[in-house]
């Protein structure tokens, strides 16, 4: 293994020390959990396992914060980086969280769901034109490619027929 994977000490005339930076950071982050919140690396891992390996807010893999009440330093659990600081930035407050969470909803522009409309008659005509100009090869790939997918939900404007020679 190369100098430069290993943890830096000053204590030592070569200024390494004896583990690589991995190794270095994982007793690193194991020595806190265990000094800060009494846990330890196994509860950690079981902790992690028991929410499935995912935030607890949003869900997203791979929690790297464990979140804790400021007030006890009882833990809650392991949470995304994001959803960590959101927390923080919020004191903690539950009721600025709800006011928070109404402020947003309030301001929120509801997403209408496309709802299926008869195609027009320019579409239409489109598609007609389109078809003329493929070859037969060409239209039963589309035939199929359509079969999977409507005909309302595909962007024929961008589409250019290929034609092989």
């Amino acid at each position: 293994m190369a100098h430069e994977d290993y943890a830096r000490n000053v204590r030592n005339a070569h200024g390494f020390g004896s583990r690589c930076k991995a190794c270095k950071a994982a007793e690193d982050r194991a020595g806190y959990f265990h000094r800060k919140y009494g846990m330890r690396d196994v509860d950690v891992r079981a902790m992690r396992a028991s929410q499935g390996d995912a935030c607890l807010l949003c869900g997203e893999p791979d929690p790297g914060h464990l979140d804790h009440d400021h007030d006890t330093g009882r833990v809650r659990g392991l949470l995304c980086e994001r959803c960590n600081l959101g927390l923080g930035l919020f004191r903690d407050d539950p009721a600025t969280l709800r006011a928070a969470a109404a402020y947003v909803e309030r301001h929120r522009v509801p997403t209408a769901r496309p709802t299926a409309t008869l195609p027009t008659p320019e579409l239409l005509a489109a598609v007609v034109q389109r078809l003329t100009e493929v070859t037969p090869a060409e239209l039963v790939l589309r035939g199929m490619l359509l079969a999977r997918r409507s005909l309302l939900d595909a962007d024929l404007s961008g589409y250019r027929p290929h034609h092989s020679s």
